[in-house]
């Protein structure tokens, strides 16, 4: 990807304008729940449980929500509207004023590290809603997390979307914790009979000694309740207002039909887009297995790319979105 090398240079940097800049510092729509949506009692607490989700469609573009705990994607970025209290797609009380994101298919919650590749900024968010509800929009951004990342008040900028592992996984065993399983998913178990057991006393065989003040054995621990175990906790319910300044690397944009295993599906799906404007089959190597991704393009704007997007979902391509490269 252009500028993945420019990204890992980090300046020494200090504070600006009321925001915290550190160097070297790291610190839904269609309420899309689906049938792993969270119970009441998670939603009443404001921490929210954790969700997935089905597969949905917006905007005419096919979405499937997953866990991944390694993605690393490019586009655009919005900043989105943040109604304080509302409830986010897995019931998280809603903040503008804290660090959160939108996603169509992250698992939520989930940490991810986003970086405008417009300026070099880069912040830790809390992802906790589907969306952006715009088309060909990869994230939505909360106000304070717009503000910090320098976006525009009104329309794009280009980002790279990172998922912070360690600290995703943590977020979704707390989240689940909280989640109450439905009560249709529930499996009652019935306790396995206990027969009747009959004893008799038998006298010690010949010659064997008989104890006359017979030791009792030391009881066994009694092991922890579950309710003892407790998982350590991040301060990632708020994340700090604390961002990482390197060197801009903006990029060309791109509308990205699809990746395919099949060249010969591949070469279909470019042959269907060549009238909608320049396209290619790209192929890709990647621990030993070749994708070949099929692209439109290159953009001259956000418009331009707007439009070639429009344009290739009308021709069939319902998973296509804009990237950057």
């Amino acid at each position: 990807m252009r500028g993945a090398a420019l990204l890992a240079a980090r300046l020494i940097c200090g504070s600006a304008a009321g925001i915290l800049v550190a160097g070297c510092a790291e610190a839904g729509f269609l309420a899309q729940l689906g049938k792993s949506a969270t119970g009441s009692a998670a939603r009443d607490t404001g921490q929210g449980g954790f969700v997935v989700g089905e597969p949905y469609q917006a905007a005419g573009v096919w979405h499937a929500p997953r866990e991944d705990y390694a993605l690393d994607e490019t586009g655009l970025g919005v900043v989105v509207a943040v109604r304080a209290g509302a409830r986010t797609a897995n019931g998280e009380a809603a903040d503008p004023n804290k660090l959160t994101a939108q996603h169509p298919t992250l698992q939520l919650p989930a940490i991810v590290r986003v970086t405008n590749l417009e300026n070099g900024r880069s912040v830790l968010l809390r992802v906790n809603d589907r969306g952006p509800a715009e088309p060909g929009r990869l994230i939505g951004l909360s106000p304070q997390g717009g503000r910090l990342l320098g976006f525009p008040a009104r329309g794009a900028a280009q980002v790279r979307v990172q998922v912070v592992g360690a600290e995703s996984r943590q977020v979704a065993a707390e989240a689940r914790a909280r989640t109450p399983i439905p009560a249709s998913q529930q499996i009652a178990i019935a306790p396995a009979p206990r027969p009747a057991v009959q004893a008799e006393a038998l006298p010690p065989p010949p010659g064997a000694r008989v104890a006359t003040s017979p030791r009792s054995a030391a009881p066994l621990p009694a092991p922890p309740p579950t309710s003892a175990v407790q998982l350590a906790s991040l301060p990632t319910e708020r994340l700090p207002d604390t961002l990482t300044q390197s060197y801009a690397a903006p990029g060309t944009l791109w509308v990205q039909a699809g990746a395919f295993g099949n060249a010969q599906n591949a070469e279909r799906m470019r042959a269907r887009l060549s009238g909608v404007g320049p396209s290619r089959a790209v192929p890709l190597t990647s621990g030993g297995r070749t994708l070949w991704r099929v692209r439109v393009g290159p953009a001259a704007s956000v418009g331009d790319a707007d439009r070639l997007l429009a344009a290739a979902i009308r021709a069939g391509a319902n998973e296509a979105r804009i990237i950057v490269d």
